[in-house]
């Protein structure tokens, strides 16, 4: 059984480049390929627009709970494609931006951050939520909610 050559093309004195890549059903590239589809890549956390001075900001995380509960739930966040966390909607989901409490669209705008439609939440545990915004296979970390405030759920029958 003989293997196809692979196709190259020369771009004006750079290295060669594979054309036509496949990627077969089940198997993801670990690099150097787009298949567009963010679903099939595992996060990876950013900080940058951490609101530190909000009120979902540092104060309310301490060291101790940072490293015993946060590291250790998005550690194991990282082990998953995004398709398997957002599978999850119960836990893991986006929410509009509408639906959020007054204080949390008034601090949206204060950070310049009005343009975006909603945000992207983790359910970690109990009450607590992790906020931010998922950009391709990025989340962008914003706000630390760990009472559940920033959009309280609505309860059936109440």
């Amino acid at each position: 059984m003989s293997k196809k050559p692979k196709q190259k093309v020369q771009i004006q004195g750079k290295k060669d480049v594979r054309q036509g890549v496949h990627v077969p059903e089940g198997k993801f590239p670990r690099s150097g390929v787009n298949t567009g589809n963010t679903n099939r890549e595992k996060p990876v956390w950013k900080f940058e627009i951490f609101d530190h001075d909000g009120p979902w900001g540092k104060e309310l995380i301490t060291a101790d709970h940072a490293w015993s509960h946060l590291y250790p739930k998005l550690k194991n966040y990282e082990s998953m494609r995004w398709g398997e966390i957002e599978k999850d909607k119960k836990r893991n989901h986006s929410v509009p931006k509408t639906n959020l409490i007054k204080e949390a669209r008034d601090r949206l705008d204060e950070l310049k951050l009005n343009d975006i439609d909603g945000l992207f939440r983790f359910r970690l545990n109990g009450e607590q939520r992790l906020w931010g915004i998922r950009d391709g296979f990025s989340f962008r970390i914003l706000w630390w909610d760990p009472d559940h405030k920033i959009c309280p759920s609505v309860l059936k029958h109440t």
